[in-house]
């Protein structure tokens, strides 16, 4: 978890930095908005690989209850 939180913690710290003294009331809703892009990513990057190491799974026990076919003899 600290993968995802510590990048959002680093870009509010230079933004707090970067605005100054003067800024009152910082909006960080499109710092926000980009760590949630940036989670939900990942979570679908995760699941994807779930999904293909699932479907590949399901076809090799497929292959392997196939019966060999014998080959065809020469005429």
């Amino acid at each position: 978890m600290v993968n995802f939180w510590v990048p959002r913690q680093f870009v509010l710290d230079i933004d707090r930095a970067s605005a100054g003294p003067s800024a009152k009331g910082r909006n960080t809703a499109l710092v926000n908005a980009w760590w949630v892009a940036l989670v939900a990513h990942t979570a679908a990057a995760v699941l994807a690989v779930c999904v293909i190491e699932r479907l590949t799974a399901q076809q090799g026990a497929a292959l392997r209850a196939v019966s060999p076919v014998e080959p065809l003899a020469h005429a």
